[in-house]
């Protein structure tokens, strides 16, 4: 071997050595495992979709009403003088 070969293999077993390998929780994979098999598409917050759509038709009614202000402003208002 090489010298940076030692100081690689020493490195690696001083790793080792530091950090302790974690085994998962076999119920937990098994639960994830059926829910990812059973289910065809997964679908990930259902909530936020609702308030997306709720913002977007707010905002639309909200810069329609802007408009509708600006465009009576400038062609009804010369009337009323």
């Amino acid at each position: 071997m090489t010298k940076e070969g030692i100081n690689s293999q020493q490195f690696e077993d001083n790793l080792r050595s530091k950090f302790v390998q974690v085994k998962p929780d076999d119920s937990f994979i098994r639960n994830l495992s059926e829910q990812l098999h059973v289910r065809k598409r997964i679908y990930l917050e259902k909530n936020k979709k609702f308030l997306y759509y709720l913002t977007l038709v707010l905002l639309g009614f909200f810069s329609g009403m802007l408009l509708w202000s600006f465009v009576k402003r400038i062609f009804f208002h010369s009337k009323d003088k």
